[in-house]
């Protein structure tokens, strides 16, 4: 059987991540103590506070951090993937998983990443917002149909009926209206610190493409999805350019798990310049995408870590999966 290592993205953080691999496992407690990083990462990770944990400048190290060393252990053990993903900022540590730059340089990346987002997303009246029950095509349409507002994409392509815009904050409203006539079960509002992965993050987007020249990258030794393509990059994509893009362009998360679990399967969407056309999927294979969906919520949401990473917290920053991290006022599903 073929393993591959899949990365969170910001929102599964948690006060006290890491500190009992930490205390026993010495190839994870060196990243800890090495980080990087202009803060005590070990504090924050494991004594908080929560309200700092969440600021997307410390989350994302934070996260990165807990994702390499866990790797770096994982090795040790013997266990290694033949593939990795990750889920935004996730995809640094599946890069680190591949040998492309070390466990230093990921939470570096990451750190100096997190920062530029948050700088980018000051002075944005923004938002974010969850369509559920939706298929891509016609929530484009209504993106489109708002765009006289301002900027509005869909941000994060998750799993079949279940699909996140972000943009200008009158412009996200004004979507999420035109998806609920076009058939929309729920509009759920993100708490968000930023409109992320949409062309608002240009300019984190350009702070990293200066930060990049300086940083050596090496060839991938496994195969790696990158979430701005859902698949492997080809021969003509450098791995800093398709990190640029990802920052400010659709996550296609979807199309990603696809990739590994039916390669032969054609791409569910396809690119003019830089922007995104989604294809909605042959009817055939949606109802084994929605119950394979299920079937890995299901199986995330009753996973357990020694850190408790799918224990109860707070509202995520990147709510990708609202399975895994429901807002306050949405009851979870019996698992």
């Amino acid at each position: 059987m073929k393993l591959a290592f899949v990365y969170a993205g910001q929102g599964s953080q948690h006060v006290g991540m890491g500190k009992d691999f930490y205390e026993n496992y010495s190839p994870f407690a060196n990243i800890f103590d090495h980080a990087p990083v202009s803060f005590d990462l070990k504090q924050l990770c494991f004594a908080g506070p929560e309200n700092q944990l969440s600021q997307t400048r410390f989350t994302q190290p934070c996260m990165a951090a807990f994702a390499v060393g866990v790797t770096d252990l994982l090795y040790q053990e013997g266990i290694r993937p033949q593939a990795a993903a990750g889920l935004s900022l996730g995809e640094y540590s599946a890069l680190h998983a591949a040998g492309v730059f070390d466990a230093k340089t990921a939470v570096r990346l990451v750190a100096f990443r997190g920062k530029a987002m948050e700088e980018a997303a000051k002075g944005h009246d923004s938002a974010m917002m969850a369509v559920l029950g939706l298929d891509r095509e016609p929530l484009q349409r209504a993106c489109e149909a708002a765009a006289d507002l301002g900027t509005v994409v869909i941000a994060n392509y998750n799993c079949p009926g279940q699909l996140v815009i972000g943009g200008d904050k009158a412009a996200v409203e004004k979507a999420a209206s035109l998806a609920k006539e076009q058939g929309a079960k729920r509009c759920l509002p993100l708490k968000v610190s930023g409109p992320f992965h949409t062309p608002l993050m240009k300019p984190a987007g350009e702070a990293l493409e200066k930060y990049f020249q300086n940083v050596p990258f090496e060839a991938p030794g496994i195969p790696v999805l990158y979430n701005c393509l859902g698949r492997e990059k080809g021969a003509e994509d450098s791995i800093p350019a398709l990190l640029v893009r990802q920052v400010q362009s659709s996550v296609f998360m979807e199309d990603t798990i696809h990739a590994r679990l039916h390669p032969a399967r054609p791409a569910r969407h396809h690119r003019l310049s830089s922007r995104a056309q989604p294809q909605p999927a042959p009817a055939q294979y949606r109802l084994q995408d929605a119950w394979a969906a299920r079937r890995l919520s299901l199986m995330a949401r009753r996973a357990r870590t020694p850190s408790g990473v799918y224990g109860r917290r707070s509202a995520p920053e990147h709510p990708w999966l609202l399975d895994h991290h429901p807002p306050q006022n949405r009851h979870r599903a019996p698992a």
